[in-house]
C-alpha cells in the first residue's frame, strides 16, 4: 500500500515493526511491511527518525512531496537491488542506436496509449452518441498515423532523430487533447492542454497527476532498477531535470492519469467550483484540499488496480516496475527488444 501522508498536523512514529499516524483526535498502527511507499504532501506533517529509518531498512521510498505536483525530493535506501552495469550501458546508449531505439519507442509507445484510450472512448459512445463518437475514432486514426510515423525514422542516434521524433510526438499530443477536450465539462473553462504554469482546473489535476502521482512511481521504478533516472533519451539533457524518468513515464499517462481524470468528471465527483481556491500568498489558483484528497485515492487505486501485462494479470505499479526491469534487460543485451506498456481497449 501508499501511506498518503496530506493533513497538517499528522504525525508519523514508530511502534517496533508498525507505523503509527496519529493527529490530535486520533492514532493508527499500520504494519510496516504492507507500506512500499510513504507520501508527505503536506509541509505540516512531522515524522520522527525512528519511523524513517524502518522505511530505508524496508527499502521504502520516502516522497517528499508538493502542492503543486513536483516532489521536493526522496529519502531512498542506500543500497539497491540494481546491478551497476546496467547504468554504464545506459550512458553508451546515449551514443548508439539503443538511445535511438528507445527514444522512438518511449514516444510511440506514448502514442499509441493515446490511440487506444481514445478508441475505448469511441466504443464506449459509439450507440448513445455517434457524432462524438465519430469525432473521437477519426482522432485515434490521426495518433496512429503519427505513432507508426515515429517509428519509421531512421537515425543512428539520439541527436540525429530526436527533432523529428519530437515532432510527431506533439502534432499526436495536440490531435489528442483535442479530441479530449470534447468530453471535458464546458463549465470546467479547459483551455487545451497546458503544463507550466497552469491554475485552470483541469490542467492543475493533470499537472499533480503527472507530476505527483506518476512520476513518483516511475522515478521508483527506474532507481530501484539500477538506473539514472536523469539520463534520458527523448527527454534532452538539462541540469536537474531526470530525463529517462520522464522518459519512461509517457507510456503510462493515459492509463494511470488521464483515464482516472474523465472518470473523475464522468461520474461528477467534484463540484465544479471546489476543484480549486485561491491561494492568497501566491496570488492566484491552486488544487483544493479535497481534490487533491480525491486525485490521490483515485490515482492510487488506478495503480494498484490489475492490467493486462504480458498475457497475464498484475497490478499497474508492478507492470511499471517490471517494465523497468525490462528497460535493463535492453541496454545489457539489445536482442531483448524493449517492448512498451499498452492500454487495453
Amino acid at each position: 500500500m501508499k501511506l498518503v501522508l496530506s493533513e497538517f498536523g499528522l504525525f508519523l512514529g514508530r511502534k517496533r515493526n508498525r507505523y503509527v499516524v496519529r493527529n490530535s483526535k486520533e492514532k493508527k498502527e499500520i504494519l510496516s511491511t504492507d507500506v512500499e511507499q510513504i507520501h508527505i504532501l503536506n509541509p505540516g506533517v512531522s515524522l520522527s527518525i525512528s519511523a524513517m529509518r524502518l522505511a530505508l531498512t524496508n527499502q521504502t521510498l520516502v516522497v517528499l512531496g508538493s502542492r503543486n505536483g513536483w516532489p521536493h525530493g526522496f529519502v531512498v535506501p542506500a543500497k539497491i537491488s540494481g546491478t551497476i552495469r546496467g547504468k554504464r550501458e545506459q550512458f553508451l546508449a546515449y551514443q548508439d542506436s539503443r538511445g535511438a531505439t528507445l527514444a522512438k519507442r518511449f514516444a510511440s509507445g506514448k502514442a499509441y496509449n493515446q490511440r487506444n484510450l481514445l478508441k475505448l472512448l469511441w466504443k464506449n459512445r459509439v450507440r448513445t452518441e455517434p457524432s462524438l463518437a465519430e469525432m473521437l475514432y477519426k482522432a485515434s486514426e490521426e495518433v496512429e498515423k503519427l505513432a507508426r510515423e515515429t517509428e519509421a525514422i531512421n537515425g543512428d542516434s539520439v541527436d540525429k532523430i530526436r527533432t523529428d521524433v519530437m515532432n510527431r510526438e506533439a502534432r499526436a499530443s495536440k490531435e489528442y487533447w483535442t479530441a479530449i477536450s470534447s468530453l471535458i465539462p464546458a463549465e470546467l473553462g479547459f483551455p487545451g492542454r497546458k503544463t507550466r504554469g497552469a491554475t485552470d482546473p483541469v490542467n492543475a489535476m493533470l499537472n499533480f497527476g503527472y507530476k505527483a502521482m506518476l512520476f513518483v512511481e516511475c522515478w521508483k521504478a527506474i532507481y530501484y532498477a539500477g538506473l539514472d533516472p536523469y539520463a534520458g533519451y527523448l527527454h534532452a539533457d538539462r541540469p536537474g531535470k531526470p530525463s529517462l524518468a520522464l522518459d519512461f513515464m509517457e507510456e503510462f499517462r493515459q492509463h494511470t492519469v488521464d483515464r482516472v481524470i474523465l472518470a473523475i468528471f464522468s461520474k461528477k465527483m467534484l463540484k465544479a467550483e471546489e476543484i480549486t481556491e485561491f491561494d492568497e500568498a501566491k496570488n492566484q489558483q491552486r488544487l483544493s484540499k479535497q481534490t487533491i484528497q480525491v486525485l490521490t485515492k483515485e490515482i492510487t487505486g488506478q495503480l494498484e488496480s490489475d492490467v493486462a501485462y504480458r498475457g497475464e494479470r498484475c497490478q499497474l505499479k508492478d507492470a511499471i516496475q517490471n517494465q523497468a526491469r525490462s528497460l535493463v534487460a535492453y541496454l545489457m543485451n539489445p536482442a531483448k527488444a524493449y517492448s512498451t506498456f499498452e492500454l487495453a481497449w
